[in-house]
């Protein structure tokens, strides 16, 4: 019987030993001046000789209705590792009204935008979709993250 505990908590030890620490990692992404809901944030590592490099991380979260999101490396919202990242961030083409899209067809007359229901640019949605292109970086450091919005433009 000892034998058999043994291996039982070798087993499941296995998974948590070896991981990294992470720190929470919170924010948004903006496009014309509104939160973009079902958005897909990465963070890519900057740095080729990092750990979270040599160990293929890449961070990720999907915003909210309100373009909020919340980072994860191993479990849901557990944070990503220290160190300097690059963003992807995958934009729907066109946003529905159940995603907080357009209700009304004389709202928003003026502006297409993905909240009144027009399409994403093409362009716009390749840009950020490369971590080479986009232009966003960022810093993780120990503790809480809140990061500025992602201006989307």
């Amino acid at each position: 019987m000892p034998v058999v505990m043994l291996c039982v908590a070798t087993l499941t030890g296995c998974g948590e030993k070896g991981r990294l620490t992470v720190y929470p990692v919170r924010g948004r992404v903006v496009y014309r001046d509104r939160g973009l809901p079902d958005a897909t944030v990465i963070f890519q590592p900057a740095d080729a000789n990092s750990e979270a490099t040599a160990r293929k991380m890449h961070p990720y979260g999907e915003t909210d209705s309100d373009g909020n999101f919340e980072l994860h490396t191993y479990i849901d919202g557990d944070g990503v590792p220290e160190g300097q990242y690059r963003v992807i961030v995958i934009a729907p083409s066109k946003i529905s009204p159940s995603q907080g899209g357009r209700e009304d067809p004389n709202r928003f007359e003026q502006e297409a935008s993905p909240i009144s229901g027009g399409l994403i640019p093409q362009e716009l949605r390749q840009k950020y979709a490369q971590a080479e292109t986009s232009g966003i970086t960022v810093t993780v450091k120990p503790g809480e993250n809140e990061l500025d919005p992602f201006v989307l433009q």
